[in-house]
Formats: C-alpha cells, structure tokens, sequence
C-alpha cells in the first residue's frame, strides 16, 4: 500500500510538461536515468514495496528548495532541464 502511496504523489510532482521537456531532448537521457539512480533509496529491490522511486517527502523537500513554498507543486519543465544540464556539466564531481 506503500507503493501505491508514493505513486500518487509523483504525477503531482512531475508535470508532463517536465517529462516532455526530458524526451524531445535526447542528450539529457543518461542524465535522468543517472539522477534517477542517484535519488532511488539504497536497497529498493530488498523490500516492500519495490519502488526505485524515491521518497515523497525527499521529492517535496526537493520542491521546497527549488521553488519555495509548500513544495507540492510540480516540477516544471524548464527546472528539470536546467537540472539535467548542471548534472551534465558536473558529471565528473557527481561520481
């Protein structure tokens, strides 16, 4: 039930705007499966519920610094490519 939890907070958090803006750009792909990789809880597949994603108050706090405010409004698509290419260009300091 967990699971189903931390999924109805994701839509909320990730616009389809955001995901749109990290498909039509094909470079930003290994940076978003790298930052998903970084941010899903260590030992995800040991217990219940096998999520990779991380938790929903880790992505509210995330909001919260990002924008302000109550940290649940979704992640814009502008914000997460700009994330994606500070990933990028800090690739070699990230591990």
């Amino acid at each position: 039930m967990e699971f189903v939890t931390e999924l109805m907070h994701v839509p909320r958090l990730l616009s389809a705007g955001a995901v749109m803006a990290v498909l039509t750009r094909p470079v930003l792909w290994p940076e978003a499966l790298a930052a998903g990789r970084r941010m899903a809880p260590p030992g995800w597949w040991r217990s219940a519920p096998r999520s990779p994603l991380p938790p929903a108050n880790y992505l509210r706090f995330r909001q919260q610094t990002n924008n302000g405010g109550d940290g649940t409004g979704p992640l814009q698509g502008h914000d997460l490519v700009a994330f994606l290419k500070w990933c990028r260009s800090n690739r070699s300091s990230l591990g």
